[in-house]
């Protein structure tokens, strides 16, 4: 039985014209002020784009410790989530309506170039992107 292949089921996915809804950015802070913020990225039509509106930068409210930013994204999207202070996205993500939670996540290697190969275990084939970075 063959593989499907990750490119392919992309071209699929945007194919379908209804929007997905996913967490764009989020505190995660403890009273104490421990914790981390995340963000995502998503590449749209060549170009990299914030998904949401960034989440608060404050600490010492309790909304703004679990402040949750939500935004919107088509199927067939790749999505890098990033931890604030971190350089290199920790996860890569395909926007998949079918999925539990919409995301179907990829792992991905940065390249020589500072581009990164994505690939699934259950697809044969890769999706190569650009760096996500904001710079």
């Amino acid at each position: 039985m063959s593989k499907q292949s990750l490119p392919v089921l992309v071209e699929q996915l945007r194919q379908l014209q209804e929007p997905v809804e996913i967490v764009g950015a989020e505190n995660y802070y403890n009273a104490r002020g421990r914790g981390y913020t995340m963000t995502r990225r998503v590449l749209r039509d060549v170009v990299w784009q914030w998904v949401s509106r960034p989440a608060s930068r404050g600490r010492y409210y309790a909304r703004d410790r679990q402040d949750v930013q939500w935004g919107e994204v088509w199927p067939g999207e790749v999505i890098a989530e990033f931890r604030l202070g971190e350089s290199t996205p920790r996860a890569w993500y395909v926007v998949h309506p079918r999925e539990a939670r919409k995301l179907l996540r990829l792992s991905g290697v940065r390249l020589r170039d500072g581009s990164y190969r994505l690939t699934h275990e259950e697809y044969e084939g890769e999706i190569i992107v650009t760096d996500p970075y904001w710079k």
